[in-house]
């Protein structure tokens, strides 16, 4: 699952990267900005 979050994380729609020098196996985070509509019923 490590290349698909790679393959995001590289997308022409990120805006800002953080890297840091934490060890931890699964540190990684995509957080998505935005307006989500609610289901029209």
């Amino acid at each position: 699952k490590r290349f698909p979050f790679y393959d995001l994380a590289r997308g022409s729609d990120v805006s800002l990267v953080i890297a840091t020098g934490e060890q931890r196996i699964y540190a990684n985070l995509l957080l998505t900005i935005g307006v989500i509509p609610p289901p029209i019923e």
